[in-house]
């Protein structure tokens, strides 16, 4: 599609990897309403293209973004006037949806930061997944220069990617921080691997966590289990200052403690947040997860072409019927299946849909507030360090 204000490319080996691109130079990719409203159609139509696989935004020429171009106007409902609120509000409201959307894409997004980025340019950037900065990129909210506060969710955003005491800093401020300034300010780098060598590689280039995921894990996932892989990625990550994460199979507190014990500093943990309260997860899918043995967290390649853990439904036990066909390599099994499973979902098909979810379904027996959930996992763990522990032993 053509747009006048974004460039849209497709890039990578399989055309899998979906680049956006502010189209503005002259203007230093300043945002106006034609600039939202593009970026949130070319956003909807990656949510719906399973091809697409991680989409990186950038800006042309020698800026990402300086924000809110104040000159070409605010896109207002009415033309009449800073007076005009309800007009501003609606405007406001409107142009929101593109950054609304960019947090509900389902693909890593990565801001690749050129130079300056600022006001409604840095909200849009801590809305995104991963940041890669050249040296010459610049920082700023600039709306304390305007007597204005952080519009486009940065409020939200900018704490959650530069820490508190930082955010508010640039926020009653407005001076523009470097790339060095946001790494030192406590900006963390965060790497999943699924083999050893994967995080020796993350280790020497520095990362700050890794979350190693074992074979039991919902969604994309390797070939080696939990329990071996996390004690392999300690020993490598020993005596450096990356903390190491358990995933894959975690369910309850007795993980937790299983993988303290194995060396790592913590967990990471997916699955058993499908089923509470505050998951947005379709009842019905709720249900299932309560209802699931361990053997009907599956792996398939029938949605994507690589193996997702899923719980078990008709569309996964169909493609592995005798006869039926081999998935296609990724991203061609999803193109070719995209439109079929739109129209199970549209259709409510509730038998041949599913959700990503790991084996840890095995442990969820409820749906309950995401709170308990914490409070069982410390509880279960303390029950078993105390267990460990043991009766003290009386001297002689």
């Amino acid at each position: 599609m053509a747009y006048e204000t974004i460039l849209s490319e497709r890039r990578g080996q399989q055309d899998g990897v979906l680049w956006i691109t502010l189209n503005r130079p002259d203007r230093l990719n300043a945002l106006v309403p034609q600039l939202y409203a593009e970026l949130n159609q070319e956003l909807l139509a990656a949510r719906d293209d399973r091809s697409v696989r991680c989409i990186v935004i950038t800006g042309a020429g020698r800026g990402f973004c300086a924000g809110a171009d104040h000159k070409a106007g605010s896109g207002r409902e009415s033309d009449d006037a800073a007076l005009d609120l309800e007009g501003g509000r609606m405007g406001l409201i409107k142009n929101a949806q593109a950054f609304i959307n960019l947090r509900k894409v389902d693909v890593p997004v990565i801001a690749s930061v050129n130079g300056v980025c600022v006001g409604g340019g840095f909200d849009l950037v801590c809305l995104c997944d991963m940041v890669v900065g050249s040296t010459a990129a610049r920082y700023q909210v600039a709306y304390a220069k305007r007597g204005l506060y952080p519009d486009m969710g940065g409020f939200w955003s900018i704490p959650r990617a530069i820490g508190w005491n930082k955010a508010i800093e640039m926020m009653t401020t407005g001076r523009f921080m470097s790339a060095e300034e946001a790494h030192a300010a406590g900006t963390r780098v965060w790497g999943l691997v699924g083999l050893p060598r994967q995080a020796r590689r993350q280790v020497e280039a520095g990362v700050d966590v890794i979350i190693a995921q074992g074979y039991d894990s919902g969604g994309h996932s390797g070939t080696v289990g939990t329990f071996t892989l996390v004690p392999e990625v300690v020993e490598i990550a020993e005596g450096s200052d990356t903390l190491v994460l358990a995933a894959g199979g975690v369910s309850n507190g007795r993980h937790l403690a299983g993988a303290l014990a194995m060396g790592a500093d913590g967990i990471w943990t997916g699955t058993i947040w499908l089923a509470t309260h505050e998951s947005e997860t379709e009842m019905f899918l709720k249900q299932r997860i309560i209802d699931a043995k361990v053997e009907d967290a599956v792996q398939s390649r029938a949605m994507s072409g690589k193996p997702i853990r899923q719980l078990r439904s008709n569309w996964s036990d169909a493609w592995k019927q005798p006869g039926a066909p081999e998935p296609l390599q990724m991203p061609l099994q999803g193109m070719l299946v995209d439109q079929t499973l739109a129209g199970i979902r549209q259709a409510r098909k509730e038998d041949w849909m599913t959700t990503p979810a790991g084996q840890a379904v095995v442990g969820i027996h409820e749906i309950k507030p995401a709170a308990e959930v914490v409070y069982s996992l410390v509880e279960k763990a303390m029950e078993q360090f105390d267990r460990v522990a043991g009766e003290p032993v009386a001297g002689d």
